[in-house]
């Protein structure tokens, strides 16, 4: 008996165009009745199943929902590609503050004309960098025996719109270089009637 097929359900024939539903099914043999209310019989292999125009909403909805989810998932995709790009293509502001970096020869400096000419090199990197509005930048001090790093922190501290700590060991080695991130609008700095804001002359 063919168990491809069931009473009532809606058929078509391969070779002829007829369509109709089944209203009997014996051994072999499937009676159907066709849309002009004839009745014949034919092999299973003759025929196919159509599918209802419910089965077929289903469907359609299904594969709605999941390509509406698949094209979720693809945007989201999407963003996180982007933002893995930003993040590798972003590039934090340096500047190498060791001496033989900023003059051609120390010959006739004294350390407190070397010490004096990094600190004013840092300080016009940092207004240059406010004026460009970048938000982070890194000072590269050194490690030697610290006194460039606390020179700089005793200068920069006292300005409420910088945020100074350590940078990234990662990149800069432990200790030798330091991270500012600058707010440019200094109403959400923090209160401090012994700082002022370090701002373009």
């Amino acid at each position: 008996m063919p168990k491809n097929f069931h009473i009532g359900q809606k058929i078509e024939t391969l070779d002829d165009n007829i369509t109709g539903k089944v209203t009997a099914i014996s051994n072999q043999n499937i009676t159907i009745e066709t849309q002009e209310g004839f009745e014949m019989s034919f092999l299973e292999k003759e025929l196919i199943a159509v599918e209802t125009s419910s089965t077929l909403k289903k469907v359609t909805k299904d594969e709605t929902q999941y390509a509406f989810n698949e094209s979720k998932i693809s945007k989201s995709s999407m963003k996180i590609r982007q933002k893995e790009k930003e993040v590798k293509t972003t590039v934090i502001p340096e500047i190498d503050l060791h001496i033989e970096k900023l003059v051609y020869t120390t010959k006739g400096m004294s350390n407190y004309d070397i010490l004096i000419t990094q600190i004013e090199t840092a300080v016009n990197f940092i207004k240059k960098n406010i004026h460009k509005r970048q938000t982070k930048i890194v000072l590269i001090h050194g490690k030697g025996q610290g006194v460039l790093k606390q020179a700089l922190y005793d200068e920069l501290e006292r300005y409420d719109n910088l945020m100074i700590k350590d940078a990234n060991p990662k990149y800069y080695g432990d200790d030798g270089a330091m991270e500012i991130c600058i707010l440019q609008n200094t109403k959400y700095a923090k209160v401090n009637r012994y700082c002022k804001p370090f701002l373009l002359e």
